[in-house]
């Protein structure tokens, strides 16, 4: 009985230990996904390992973790995460036309345009596109 549970005890150890290397492997990879240049003649390396490595590691982050209390602003977020994708470019053309292509990297003209994106998300995730 004694050696099942320190076999238990131990097995347990072994999964967290794992689960902390996975943790600092993925800590890791965001901070060379992050420190990388933008441009030049070997992006399309940067972009092979951020489909490759960095999402599969996200994904597998989202499968493992637990949500909890915040499982509802997680749902909230995801209603709105293809609508957002879909339609920040019309809201951004839209608060260009109306202020003009200058004004955009004014804060006030940055906030018009984020919270007109998320409401427009929103919107379309609740009514026009409810899962």
């Amino acid at each position: 009985m004694l050696d099942q549970e320190r076999g238990g005890a131990f097995a347990r150890m072994r999964r967290d230990a794992d689960r902390l290397l996975f943790e600092r492997l993925r800590a890791v990879v965001w901070v060379v996904l992050a420190m990388l240049p933008g441009a030049g003649p070997f992006r399309w390396v940067i972009d092979l390992a951020t489909v490759l490595i960095a999402f599969p590691v996200i994904m597998l982050a989202g499968i493992e973790a637990k949500a909890g209390r915040l499982r509802g602003a997680f749902a909230q977020l995801a209603l709105i995460s293809y609508p957002l994708y879909m339609l920040h470019v019309p809201v951004r053309c839209e608060v260009a036309a109306w202020v003009g292509p200058a004004a955009l990297p004014s804060l006030p003209v940055l906030f018009t345009y984020v919270g007109l994106s998320v409401a427009a998300a929103w919107a379309a995730g609740r009514w026009y596109d409810p899962a």
